[in-house]
């Protein structure tokens, strides 16, 4: 052993504990007065145990910002404090240091109950979102202050006024209501100021004064819901005034009863031959929709019963004729079997003002029990599951209730228990089933399932069965990702594979055979199917019907397709569901782009002012498939405009046949109109994909022309008038009339000056002169003549369309007796 030295072997010992975060503090900040105030160690503390960690590695994130201020953090030697957003990170330092500080937005005159949550993360440990609170207690203010609770019956509406909301300052005339949330229940209106019409819906802010010419409103939407509000923020208009006042307006809504009875419980009651039971809500049951409804206000009455006698519990020798959904709720009804083995009672049902009519079907036969749900349950491993009757329930026609009804658990659970109330059990009733109260605990085991074996039981009739649990690790709830959910093309008739370059969904721990597709919403334009080549027969539909369910691994194995159906369309789409059986993404679309045998314009309609010019851009000339965008080489005009043309408008006055993809895009391509009295226009393009050899169908642009009143009116008729001495007459179109290419009758007006032996009026008021007419009034023979003093005279007229005038004026003659006199100068 000369030579040798002997190794000692030392044994380190090492010891992991649980560490976790203990809130020392979490107490409100009161703002008394003020508008601001620092946090301390008193208000907010978190540290771990059981070994304490330094607060500078305690941290704070914040999940949510306060509503009313903000949180700033002041450092040493930093001249203006940094105000905190979400996701911002602070430490348990910070706050003992006071370096964290609350700041109202602006100086409030009523009371704030603000909030912010965040969380706390130390080495290894973090906890879940807490909250803090800040109070503010405000100043008194020589404001006038009016919130009171708002009234409204279902489905009516009120006025917001004086009495339930009003603001007033003693510096300030006008104050706004600016609405931070408005009602869920119902719809804020603001009227005009005349109060005949709605000047908006859901307004964003009102005055003070709105609410003092009664223009604000409130309607209920006639739902189910009996209280509403309004969250609001009242500021002084003067900008110099700081005056702030936070507010709710809380409205009551007085319930109707408008709703009938409806049925919620539809199933057939089952009894044994010439035997009794229970007949409770499980069998029978109807509901009022009204919230105010109770069980006690919906009576049934009855006829009666080929099969039977309904009997109350407290009185077995007496039928019952009428009873109550309480009835039915507490089981105080017992149904007897005499006769046929089939039967139907006929029931009204009534909630006091609206009734229905029910049907009660009755199935007598020889005892019987059956398992009618056994879904088996998911639970995480290490994590407790509730057993329900979504989970486990039978159906019988033994016993008076199915309160009667009693599991034995034959076989237990391997690695886990079941437990009530945490106690070991080894029986269960149907009741515990019903009030969630049969939990499965798993002991952690690696084992991915469980199952016991149970026998159900009541009287001399009895079911046995297993109940399978699937055990999975925690990683297995964990979100669905979406590797790829792409846009495939597929040629017009055919069909194209979506494989999973496409569309693939996929979990770390699950096998793509366990991901399933769920369609809510098929395609329009075509189907999905399994490829006919496919081996899974079982999955394949007939009638070019798609299937609604399919797997991440058919996918895989490229046999799942869209096939098109429909021509000239250019796009489709499907809606579905993916599940992992514990975790499920809803709603999620996929998008096919169909490639049409011809090329499809997407053209719309555009407008322009009578002379002017507007430009053309791929909102008004487009392929409708995507697909063909980078293919279109030019854009052919096989159609001209009839009233205008299509210029560059880098070159002025050039007219176009063709143009290209570029000009379009760049804007260049412009609609001039050519100035006549036209109100339509419209040309016909067609799309050429040159490399394609292929053309798209014509498409046409119509053109609205809005007009411009730049028509002179002229004179067509002046050909004087014939009157009696003393007399008066009318004034037709054919004595007078104008003409203008841009106005109508109604707009072309007379001016009538330096009348002589006579004055022009309307025949419905003969002895008031007037000084203009239109050709309208004209032409609807309003227009006379009344004649005084001398044969011989005549006025001075001017047309005028509102804009445009005649000149220069012209003079209709008249002369008395028979011989006409017509001229102008």
């Amino acid at each position: 052993m000369h030579g040798y030295k002997m190794s000692t072997i030392y044994d380190f010992r090492i010891l992991f504990i649980t560490v976790s975060l203990i809130e020392v503090s979490n107490n409100n900040l009161v703002l008394n007065k003020t508008t601001e105030d620092t946090l301390t160690s008193d208000h907010l503390q978190y540290q771990t145990s059981p070994v304490e960690t330094p607060t500078i590695k305690i941290h704070y994130t914040i999940l949510s910002l306060p509503s009313y201020g903000h949180l700033f953090l002041t450092k040493p030697g930093v001249k203006e404090p940094w105000k905190l957003k979400m996701g911002s990170v602070f430490t348990q330092e910070d706050i003992g240091n006071k370096f964290i500080k609350y700041k109202l937005l602006r100086k409030s005159y009523s009371a704030i109950n603000d909030t912010f949550y965040f969380k706390v993360a130390s080495t290894g440990v973090a906890t879940k979102p807490q909250v803090f609170s800040v109070i503010h207690i405000p100043v008194v203010t020589g404001a006038m202050i009016e919130v009171e609770k708002l009234h409204v019956l279902e489905g009516g509406q009120t006025e917001v006024n004086k009495g339930c909301l009003y603001v007033k300052t003693p510096t300030t005339e006008t104050i706004i209501f600016n609405v931070t949330d408005q009602p869920q229940h119902g719809v804020l209106r603001l009227m005009n100021s005349a109060l005949t019409g709605i000047e908006k819906d859901y307004p964003v802010s009102f005055s003070n004064k709105d609410i003092e010419e009664k223009r604000l409103l409130y309607i209920h939407d006639d739902s189910e819901h009996n209280k509403d509000k309004i969250r609001f923020t009242a500021f002084a208009e003067d900008s110099d005034d700081d005056f702030v006042y936070y507010g709710t307006l809380h409205i009551g809504v007085t319930m109707e009863n408008d709703n009938p009875p409806v049925r919620s419980v539809d199933k057939i009651f089952f009894v044994q031959i010439n035997g009794e039971r229970k007949l409770t809500s499980k069998d029978l049951r109807y509901d009022d929709l009204d919230i105010d409804s109770k069980p006690t206000d919906i009576q049934y009455t009855r006829r009666g019963i080929p099969n039977g006698a309904l009997f109350h519990t407290d009185s077995l020798d007496t039928q019952v004729f009428q009873f109550t959904q309480d009835d039915l709720d507490e089981e105080r009804l017992l149904f007897r079997h005499n006769g046929p083995s089939y039967g139907k009672a006929v029931l009204w049902i009534t909630d006091g003002q609206f009734y229905v009519t029910g049907i009660l079907e009755i199935q007598a036969s020889d005892p019987f029990i059956n398992v009618t749900r056994n879904t088996g349950l998911i639970v995480q491993r290490g994590d407790t599951g509730c057993i329900t009757t979504g989970n486990l329930s039978v159906e019988t026609n033994v016993g008076l209730s199915m309160n009667d009804l009693t599991f034995k658990v034959v076989s237990r659970p391997r690695y886990g228990e079941l437990t009530i109330n945490g106690n070991v059990v080894h029986q269960f009733r149907y009741r515990d089933l019903e009030l969630s109260l049969l939990e499965y605990e798993n002991d952690n085991n690696p084992s991915f399932s469980d199952s016991f074996q149970f026998l159900a039981f009541v009287e001399e009739v009895s079911v046995d069965g297993i109940f399978n649990i699937q055990v999975f690790p925690e990683s297995f709830w964990e979100s669905l990702q979406v590797l790829s959910n792409k846009t495939i093309y597929v040629d017009e008739g055919k069909a194209e594979v979506i494989d999973p370059a496409s569309l693939n969904i996929a979990h770390t721990n699950i096998n793509p055979a366990n991901i399933s597709y769920i369609i809510t919403l098929g395609p329009q334009m075509g189907y999905i199917r399994v490829n006919e080549n496919s081996t899974h027969h079982n999955m394949k539909t007939s009638n070019k019907t798609s299937i609604r369910r399919f797997t991440q691994a058919l996918i895989n194995e490229g046999v799942i397709e869209y096939v098109q159906t429909k021509s000239n369309v250019s796009y489709d789409y499907f809606i579905f569901d993916v599940t992992n059986g514990i975790t499920t993404m809803r709603g999620l679309q996929f998008t096919i782009s169909i490639i049409s045998n011809v090329i499809l314009l997407r053209t719309r309609n555009i407008t322009v002012v009578e002379g002017g010019e507007t430009s053309l851009t791929l909102g008004e000339v487009n392929v409708a498939n995507p697909y063909y965008n980078d293919w279109i080489s030019e854009y052919l005009v096989i159609e001209e405009p009839k009233h205008g043309y299509l210029t560059n408008s880098k070159l002025p006055g050039s007219k176009l046949l063709t143009f290209s993809l570029f000009q379009l895009k760049s804007g260049l391509i412009h609609y001039t109109h050519d100035g006549t009295e036209t109100t339509r226009d419209w040309f016909t393009v067609v799309a050429k994909a040159a490399t394609l050899h292929k053309e798209s169908a014509p498409s046409s642009i119509h053109v609205t022309i809005t007009p411009v009143n730049d028509e002179t009116p002229h004179l067509i008729n002046n050909t004087g008038l014939e009157v009696w001495e003393g007399s008066l007459a009318t004034i037709t179109n054919h004595h007078l009339a104008a003409g203008d290419d841009d106005s109508g009758p109604n707009d072309i007006v007379f001016d009538i000056s330096a009348l002589s032996n006579g004055y022009v009026a309307l025949k419905n008021d003969t002895k008031t002169p007037i000084e203009k007419f239109s050709q309208d009034d004209i032409n609807r023979g309003l227009v006379i003549f009344v004649h005084t003093g001398e044969s011989a005279g005549g006025f001075r007229i001017q047309v005028s369309d509102g804009f445009n005038k005649d000149s220069p004026p012209r003079v209709h003659s008249y002369c008395q007796g028979a011989e006409a006199n017509s001229g102008s100068e």
